[in-house]
């Protein structure tokens, strides 16, 4: 009796002792994540989920009720580790045969679509902006074109179209366009009437659908051959509107690389095992390797560097991921390039261009963040 009794207090105690490894390790893990969430700068753009994220910059502390809302918001985004957390998740859901349709949708064939916070309806063109969004990009982009015609830049804005504007024959019925006017065309025909010129390339890219496949499979990017067809159009606008005899390069070859997994299938996974995916990259007979350029940037900025690979005028280009698709051939058509991947500021925008002596600048923006209040 007394053996037994001694064995199961044994016992209470090892799993006592369990449980209090099991708390302490959860704690660590808890206060390591706030500290690197505290530590750490924020990040802009979620990887995992492929939108932007909220940021301390944003929070507007002068209401109350707005505050608290965007203050949980914010710690949502920015807690820390939080996309290899979402990354985690979406491979369990995977494993367990959960399709991750809050946020991807599978077309036709293989092809693979972003679908979050509605993005499916918002390619429907049957709901346009409301005249306060469009006016509120006016006044955002006016702002923008005045502070840097006054150092001499030249401001333009450039919209690099989601998949579903060049590929919509790979969508259902029922998530197609019903009018041709889209909500990018809205807002860019009223800022063009309004002083502030930018420049669609969906028209470019659907006239060069048939020449080869502009964007991946399984990614919300289009690849390099789009990129290209993107970069004449680019060259094409500034020939008309600045006069700069600007000659196009072109890649001598282009290497094809397989097993190309894009971002899209980093969050919901290939419909089938046989799936595979080559991703192409441009090779130029001139190398073109850029610089360092140190600069300063409130938020979590990355910057290429800057490139003398080319002739004539100087060119700063500010944009999201759909941008460094463009740094190859960007970069050897002009005599200095300076890209820059983020979110910059007015003042640091100005700042910039200015100590470049820039005389264009460039702003990218993916169609998806038109739906967004301007930043």
């Amino acid at each position: 009796m007394t053996h037994l009794y001694i064995s199961a207090s044994s016992a209470g105690d090892s799993m006592q002792r369990l449980r209090a490894l099991l708390v302490g390790f959860f704690l660590g893990c808890l206060l390591s994540l706030t500290a690197a969430w505290l530590i750490l700068p924020d990040a802009e753009i979620s990887a995992a989920e492929n939108r932007k994220l909220s940021t301390w910059a944003e929070l507007d502390i002068d209401s109350w009720g707005v505050l608290t809302s965007q203050f949980e918001r914010y710690v949502a985004d920015q807690f820390g580790a939080r996309d290899w957390l979402v990354k985690q998740h979406f491979r369990w859901k995977k494993r367990f045969g959960q399709e991750n349709q809050e946020n991807v949708f599978a077309g036709a064939g293989d092809w693979l679509f972003l679908a979050q916070k509605g993005l499916l309806a918002f390619h429907r063109n049957d709901q346009l902006f409301p005249s306060s969004h469009l006016a509120s990009w006016k006044v955002f982009l006016d702002e923008r074109r005045a502070q840097l015609a006054a150092i001499g830049s030249r401001y333009y804005l450039l919209v690099a179209p989601d998949k579903h504007s060049i590929y919509p024959e790979h969508l259902p019925g029922w998530a197609q366009p019903v009018d041709e006017l889209s909500n990018t065309r809205q807002l860019l025909r009223y800022v063009d009437e309004n002083g502030v010129f930018g420049l669609d390339l969906t028209a470019a890219l659907l006239a060069s659908k048939n020449s080869g496949q502009l964007y991946f499979y399984s990614d919300t990017h289009w690849n390099t051959y789009g990129a290209g067809v993107a970069y004449r159009a680019v060259l094409d606008w500034i020939r008309v509107f600045e006069g700069w005899p600007v000659i196009a390069v072109t890649p001598v070859k282009i290497n094809l690389s397989e097993g190309f997994e894009g971002d899209l299938i980093r969050m919901q996974g290939p419909l089938s095992s046989e799936f595979s995916e080559s991703y192409p990259a441009p090779i130029f007979d001139q190398a073109c390797e850029p610089s360092e350029l140190a600069y300063e940037f409130e938020n979590t900025i990355e910057m290429s560097g800057v490139y003398h690979c080319g002739e004539g005028p100087t060119v700063l280009l500010v944009g999201d991921s759909f941008s460094e698709y463009l740094i190859p051939y960007l970069a050897r058509s002009f005599g200095t390039f300076v890209h820059v991947l983020g979110v910059v500021k007015d003042q640091e925008l100005v700042s910039l261009a200015r100590d470049l002596q820039a005389d264009i600048v460039i702003q990218e923006k993916v169609e998806r963040y038109l739906r967004d209040e301007p930043y």
